[in-house]
């Protein structure tokens, strides 16, 4: 497999962020922010404690809807969402499709795809989903791709 994917250049892809979530991740952060200097302001006791920590949440909210990406690294799919990490290499990739499945995975989309692993799944939404089936196909050539999901050649009916 590390054969078929050593011409080809590494290749990242964004994440898809859904509107309503940008907005609450945004608002939630403004929200922190007017708490934090509220207490300040006022010289509440433990706003020395309490308002740092609440500036770090505001900038953690931000941080993890802004830094999911998705790149092809030679044989293996990267996987980041704020500071998780996680490697899925291509050639234990089964299948990939569509979903819109509200379960955890690094995707700040409900329009998603999910990867199917062995025994394992991931949900991501990449902003460009042809482009990265294309991306995938290519890499791993045991998939073939049918419209919006791809799948081991043995297992097409």
């Amino acid at each position: 497999m590390a054969a078929a994917v050593a011409g080809l250049p590494s290749e990242r892809f964004e994440a898809k962020r859904d509107a309503w979530l940008v907005a609450l991740l945004w608002g939630a952060s403004l929200v922190d922010v007017g708490v934090a200097a509220w207490l300040l302001a006022g010289a509440e006791p433990g706003a020395a404690f309490v308002a740092p920590l609440l500036l770090v949440v505001a900038v953690f909210q931000l941080h993890a809807l802004y830094s999911v990406e998705y790149t092809f690294d030679g044989p293996d799919l990267r996987l980041r969402a704020s500071f998780v990490r996680w490697r899925v290499p291509l050639a234990a990739i089964d299948a990939i499709e569509p979903t819109r499945s509200p379960l955890s995975g690094p995707a700040p989309s409900l329009d998603r795809l999910e990867i199917q692993y062995g025994p394992k799944r991931m949900r991501i939404s990449p902003a460009d989903k042809t482009g990265f089936l294309r991306a995938l196909v290519q890499r791993a050539p045991q998939l073939e791709l049918s419209g919006e999901k791809a799948q081991r050649r043995s297992q097409r009916s």
